[in-house]
């Protein structure tokens, strides 16, 4: 059994127990930023936790606040077989509350429409997506309701002719932008 708990300081303990039926002989953890799992796994341990009959325990710290990781354990078996555990999923607090935050577009390449989820937080009063082409040149832009919380857009790029394109988040607060690629 694998386990996360988020701690007051924005770290994240990690457990688990060996599984009798099984002779592991080492562990790995890894972790994904399950918005954006472009940005690549982050390695949480950097080597090979020896299987020694636990229980086992790992701290986690350096985490942005505001964001959602997915864990996966790999338990390695002698043989170099792995067995993955997981993802569970734990999202740290952000201490200042919400932030305005635009997630990877997906699907990423898109063809047809891509989808752009944000979040919003209290106090937005006005906010927008422009798109841009990597000239510069404004594509689109959408006007938005500015109700706190996660949203999704959907846009039809069947107009959008192939390349890359940049989506802009733009609030009272604060903007983010994200690439997204559009192929045919």
């Amino acid at each position: 059994n694998f386990a996360a708990e988020v701690n007051d300081d924005g770290s994240v303990s990690l457990s688990w127990t060996d599984t009798p039926e099984w002779p592991f002989h080492s562990y790995v953890v890894d972790r994904v930023i399950k918005e954006d799992r472009y940005a690549g796994v982050h390695p949480v341990t950097t080597q090979p936790i020896p299987a020694d009959g636990g229980p086992y325990t790992l701290l986690d710290t350096d985490l942005e606040p505001g964001q959602t990781w997915e864990y996966t354990l790999k338990a390695i078996r002698g043989d170099g077989i792995t067995h993955p555990y997981g993802p569970i999923e734990v999202t740290i607090p952000d201490p200042h509350g919400v932030a305005v935050q635009l997630h990877q577009p997906y699907p990423n390449p898109a063809t047809s429409a891509v989808t752009l989820e944000y979040q919003l937080p209290a106090g937005t009063t006005s906010a927008s997506i422009t798109v841009y082409d990597l000239s510069g040149r404004r594509i689109s832009t959408e006007a938005l309701d500015p109700t706190p919380g996660r949203h999704s857009l959907t846009l039809s790029t069947d107009s959008y002719p192939p390349g890359v394109y940049l989506a802009n988040l733009d609030t009272n607060t604060a903007s983010a932008t994200r690439r997204f690629v559009i192929s045919r």
